[in-house]
């Protein structure tokens, strides 16, 4: 199964699930290294990274500079694009061959979808969306994940040989990368033969319609926009930054916007690179879901908006004059980049 040889692993070692798309490691991976390099560092055991995919060699420099001691690099055609099928026998054949003690894997649609099936093979504790995780009193695995729409945390303490858990995206931030550090690769040769599903054609999402949760940009709207005519230059300004559209409950309420899109206490909690919040307000129950994002730029004419406690850029101006203008900037340089 193997080109290189590995030497026998520790039991307590852990694993992290890499996951990428178009040859791009998603920012949820890098946040599971960085805490899973702090577990390690406590529990003195070593950060071994699971990648699967198609021509990924490209990405193991990255994940040796963000905390992997060692990189298990499976690579096959089939395996370009996540399918249970596939993914499945594979990483399962990895844990009975080199019985990590910790697996993390990424709380995303694939994410979830593995660990789940995984832990129904292996018969191994799973704590799913988790925000944190470290060594529990006794030499369990404890984890923290919240509930009831973040109202409430739930402490779990996982024991035995294998412990799973899934790792929210946006509950930690990304560490610096140490240039320095190269791991081992250990090359491994999947042998597959396609499943009981099989991959016809890909198509890639609309990056307005992406989940909230994963997404790396979002333009958000609240009251402020006014109905669910002014929600169509929110999605005229999304498409053009490549961005996911949300709102606040005000929207959701009115209906301009359905519930998945949702950002906030009872909604979404998101930790996109950048937020635009336009129209909104800035209630807490609002500022609880967008509070993880890295830079948040505001709109709103109101100058003593809550909002404007939060965001790293303050425009104080009618969002209706201001977006038009926003909107032709960004069309003109799409067009000089063409």
């Amino acid at each position: 199964m193997e080109t290189d040889q590995a030497t026998a692993q520790s039991s307590c070692n852990i694993w992290v699930v890499a996951e990428h798309r178009d040859g791009e490691l998603l920012e949820i991976t890098l946040e599971m290294l960085g805490d899973a390099r702090q577990l390690a560092d406590k529990l003195r055991a070593q950060v071994e990274v699971l990648l699967l995919g198609h021509q990924v060699e490209n990405l193991v420099a990255r994940l040796g500079q963000h905390g992997a001691d060692r990189v298990y690099l499976a690579q096959h055609p089939l395996l370009e694009r996540y399918l249970s099928d596939l993914y499945l026998p594979v990483v399962a054949g990895l844990i009975s061959r080199y019985s990590p003690g910790i697996i993390i894997l990424p709380a995303t649609a694939n994410g979830q979808d593995l660990a789940s099936r995984l832990a129904a093979r292996t018969g191994a504790p799973l704590a799913s969306d988790c925000v944190i995780f470290k060594p529990g009193p006794a030499g369990e695995l404890e984890a923290v994940c919240p509930g009831f729409g973040d109202q409430i945390y739930v402490r779990l303490l996982l024991d035995g040989p294998l412990r799973i858990v899934t790792m929210r995206p946006g509950a930690a931030g990304v560490e610096k990368p140490k240039k320095s550090k190269t791991p081992e690769v250990v090359k491994i040769d999947p042998v597959l033969s396609p499943g009981r599903t099989r991959l016809v054609e890909y198509q890639p999402g609309d990056p307005r319609l992406i989940d909230l949760v994963e997404a790396d940009r979002i333009v958000s709207g609240g009251r402020g926009v006014g109905g669910p005519e002014g929600f169509k230059i929110i999605e005229q300004l999304a498409d053009l930054l490549g961005a996911a559209v949300g709102g606040t409950r005000v929207a959701v309420d009115n209906r301009w916007i359905p519930f998945e899109r949702q950002v906030g206490q009872t909604g979404k909690t998101v930790a996109p690179r950048l937020y635009l919040a336009i129209g909104i307000s800035g209630a807490s129950h609002h500022i609880i879901g967008a509070k993880g994002s890295e830079t948040i730029v505001a709109i709103n004419s109101d100058p003593n908006a809550p909002i404007f406690k939060t965001a790293q850029l303050k425009v104080c101006a009618d969002l209706h004059e201001v977006l038009p203008i926003l909107v032709k900037k960004l069309e003109g340089l799409a067009g000089k980049s063409k």
